[in-house]
């Protein structure tokens, strides 16, 4: 069953799918342990997406210990950002472009500490695979 693209059960949903997932959980040990491993989803309006989505993941040792939708990007506390027009990220959604080729092609926005990124990538990649494994109803 999916959940509507956007909605809080959508948001719980990402979260059940990385706290399920075991590669994630090995690979991100260690993650915001000394530094804000929170990560900020941020999907510009466009299309048939009306409004923005700005989805916070409070990641820290493995764990999510949160997913919830933000209405001011501007108040969340992070240490990473990725950021995109709405048909990019329904590209990544629908399984059209891997996320680490969309962030390569700039057509998402990575921002953040590069340096602490590069040290756990098995761990951004899986935290990019569990978030477009979720099944949503997406805007057209």
């Amino acid at each position: 069953m999916s959940a509507l693209f956007g909605s809080q059960e959508w948001a719980a949903a990402v979260r059940a799918r990385i706290q399920g997932d075991e590669a994630y959980r090995d690979a991100a040990k260690g993650w915001g342990m000394e530094f804000n491993g929170n990560i900020l989803f941020s999907i510009e309006a466009g299309g048939r997406l009306d409004q923005p989505t700005h989805l916070l993941l409070e990641l820290r040792d493995g764990d999510c210990l949160g997913a919830r939708l933000l209405a001011d990007p501007a108040a969340a506390d992070v240490g990473f950002r990725l950021r995109g027009p709405w048909p990019a990220w329904k590209q990544v959604l629908n399984g059209e472009l891997k996320p680490i080729l969309a962030i390569s092609l700039r057509k998402i926005r990575l921002e953040g500490s590069l340096p602490t990124l590069m040290k756990y990538v098995p761990a951004a990649q899986a935290l990019l695979r569990c978030f477009s494994d979720v099944e949503a109803e997406l805007p057209s």
